[in-house]
C-alpha cells in the first residue's frame, strides 16, 4: 500500500498595506501551503516579520485552514505533491534556507527608512546597494527552486 500524498501550493494573499519602498505594482504575501487533510487544511510555511527588524524576517511553519477560507486569499498555484513521510524532510529543507535579513534602518537625520546591510550599517556613497527581498523573493527565488531540486516533489501530476 502506498503512503498518502500531500499537495503543495504556492499561495498569494493580499497585503494589508503595500510597501512604498518596493516599487510600483501590487505585491502579495507569498507562502507555501501543504494540504495535509481531506478537509482542505494543512500546514503553511513562510517567512514573517519585516526587513526593518533587527534580525530581519523569520521562518515559520504552522497549522492553517485551507487558504481559500481567508479573506486575504488572492490565488494559489499547484506545485506538485510529496509523500506524507517526506513532510519533515521538506520542512528541514526549507528551514535551512536563510530568511531575508535586516535590509532597512530608520535614518534619524532624514526621518525616513534607508537601505542597510544586515548588520544595520548604511551603504556608503558609491557602494552597490542590494535590492530588497522579502517573502515573495524567498518563496519564488529560493524555496520553490529548492523544492523542485530536492527530488522530494512529484510534479508528474501537474498538467
Amino acid at each position: 500500500m502506498s503512503s498518502p500524498k500531500y499537495k503543495i501550493y504556492r499561495v498569494e494573499t493580499h497585503l494589508g498595506l503595500q510597501d512604498p519602498l518596493m516599487g510600483p505594482g501590487t505585491r502579495y504575501h507569498n507562502t507555501l501551503f501543504i494540504n495535509t487533510s481531506p478537509s482542505g487544511s494543512g500546514r503553511t510555511i513562510q517567512v514573517i516579520g519585516t526587513i526593518s527588524d533587527l534580525n530581519g524576517m523569520t521562518f515559520q511553519e504552522e497549522a492553517s485552514p485551507a487558504p481559500e477560507s481567508s479573506d486575504a486569499f488572492h490565488q494559489k498555484y499547484y506545485l506538485g505533491q510529496i509523500r506524507s513521510e517526506d513532510y519533515e524532510q521538506v520542512v528541514t529543507l526549507l528551514r535551512a534556507i536563510d530568511p531575508p535579513p535586516r535590509q532597512r534602518v530608520f535614518d534619524t537625520k532624514t526621518l525616513r527608512y534607508v537601505k542597510c546591510k544586515p548588520d544595520g550599517t548604511t551603504y556608503t556613497e558609491g557602494e552597490e546597494e542590494r535590492e530588497y527581498w522579502k517573502c515573495t523573493e524567498w518563496t519564488l527565488q529560493r524555496a520553490v527552486p529548492a523544492l523542485f531540486g530536492s527530488g522530494l516533489l512529484d510534479t508528474t501530476s501537474i498538467s
